[in-house]
């Protein structure tokens, strides 16, 4: 095995321990976050109650009706139970980002620049992405 082979040996083991890391932690959150929700633990943002009349509306129609927040304002309300859903699904949006930083700074520390930084900028991308940067007006 070549001393090119033990890099990328060493690269693939750091992103693969990152990844099963942050899957692992992501099921466990939407486990319990979605326990919480069927144990009404935490107030939701809409009452159970309320279910049954708003699932036939269309999203839009939906979401003006329970006045939803736009964007990142969910924030806003993370801790309420069907908010709290959210967690877990953020976990594993984000462990392709934190696991392909992670990567680009072993690329960087075994001296592959360029493949360190093509890694850092595919993490740039995804941000803008989740940032909704290039989105298209609706």
């Amino acid at each position: 095995m070549s001393a090119h082979d033990d890099r990328d040996a060493l690269v693939q083991a750091v992103y693969a321990r990152w990844l099963d890391a942050g899957t692992k932690l992501g099921f466990v959150l939407l486990i319990a976050s979605f326990v919480a929700y069927a144990l009404g633990t935490t107030e939701p943002y809409v009452a159970l109650e309320r279910l049954p009349q708003l699932w036939s509306l269309s999203v839009d129609r939906y979401n003006a009706a329970i006045h939803a927040p736009v964007g990142w304002g969910w924030l806003l309300h993370w801790w309420r139970s069907d908010y709290l859903t959210y967690s877990g699904i953020v976990v594993l949006l984000t462990t392709a980002m934190a696991t392909m930083l992670r990567a680009a700074t072993v690329l960087y520390g075994l001296g592959e620049r360029a493949q360190a930084l093509v890694a850092a900028l595919q993490v740039v991308v995804l941000l803008l992405a989740a940032a909704g940067v290039a989105s298209a007006a609706h």
